[in-house]
């Protein structure tokens, strides 16, 4: 559906919302409400990292030209995911006069690669990398880093490989139900032991990881989603898991939202291994399953609500109530 914009967009062409390709794809995830079009400046554009063609945006509110704006969103989305279903969270941000900055990792969305694979996270690595070296070059004193499972992953080793504590350049780091590893692994990995042997890719099962029973839908149907599960990505999250709880553990601050509900990752592990990596101030929601960035709106309202106060919230282990989801 969007091969057209891809092309176009991968053959180094800037394209803002006035594009008809551009405002399509807009149109169709409800990134930005077509009445906002003037006051938010869309753009999307191709770097190289990884060996791939990537494609990035950058939302920006409208603001005086002798002003900045108050502050900057780096988005690093999750497995599956792409730009186009971060649309709460990129609303969420320019509400908040933020710039906001995302791609797509190789093998996701419109950027190129072996669908939903990779050969080793290395490349995602890689890819962050060259990304905020073209996007986010600049002063920002409040540089705001989200991600979004694999994405908190990513964001994670980044922050443990380059980032030292007396020379954090984020504000806030925020991740979404961070992957350390996926649930039921110490039982899935003997399954994986077998099937990468015998397949080279296992049909994807949707999960319900979302009460959003309109995200869950419009998944299925979404043009730009994987239909399996390459071994290959799997043998790469094996030798990352391995290598990433083998890094030194370091003394930077970040905030951690998780659901108690979240059947995805192995949420007692992984937030066992991020307390002894980081010093995280970490939010437990009773009801809240994975997609937490595309969780019910009831949800979402609760958990924005505390990022953006989180100052003025004490507490290192805070257990909401559980949102109404009638």
């Amino acid at each position: 559906m969007f091969g057209e914009l891809r092309r176009h967009v991968a053959a180094g062409a800037t394209l803002g919302s006035d594009d008809s390709l551009y405002r399509a794809y807009l149109d169709f995830y409800g990134l930005i409400p077509e009445q906002n079009y003037p006051t938010v400046l869309c753009e999307i554009s191709v770097f190289q990292a990884a060996g791939e063609r990537l494609i990035a945006q950058i939302f920006r509110p409208e603001i005086p030209e002798h002003q900045q704006c108050a502050g900057r969103a780096i988005i690093v989305h999750g497995y599956y995911d792409h730009v186009g279903l971060y649309g709460h969270l990129i609303r969420d941000c320019l509400d908040k006069n933020f710039e906001v900055l995302a791609f797509d990792l190789p093998g996701h969305g419109l950027s190129s690669g072996p669908t939903a694979s990779i050969d080793s996270f290395d490349r995602y690595q890689e890819s962050l990398d060259a990304f905020l070296a073209k996007y986010s070059m600049g002063a920002n004193n409040n540089t705001w880093l989200f991600g979004q499972s694999m994405g908190g992953a990513i964001v994670m080793e980044h922050l443990l490989t380059k980032i030292q504590p007396q020379q954090n350049p984020y504000k806030q780091v925020v991740l979404f139900a961070p992957l350390v590893r996926p649930a039921m692994w110490p039982l899935n990995k003997y399954v994986f032991a077998v099937l990468k042997r015998l397949i080279k890719a296992q049909k994807r099962s949707f999960a319900r990881n979302s009460h959003d029973v309109d995200f869950l839908e419009f998944v299925r149907s979404d043009p730009l989603q994987a239909p399996t599960l390459p071994i290959q990505w799997v043998r790469a999250m094996v030798e990352w898991m391995q290598r990433f709880e083998s890094l030194p553990d370091s003394q930077l601050k970040l905030c951690v939202i998780q659901g108690k509900s979240d059947g995805t990752v192995d949420r007692k592990y992984n937030m066992a291994v991020v307390k002894q990596k980081f010093q995280p101030e970490i939010l437990h929601i009773e009801k809240a399953r994975h997609h937490l960035v595309n969780e019910s709106a009831e949800i979402r309202t609760e958990m924005f609500s505390y990022i953006w106060g989180r100052g003025k919230v004490p507490g290192e282990n805070i257990n909401l109530a559980p949102p109404r989801l009638d």
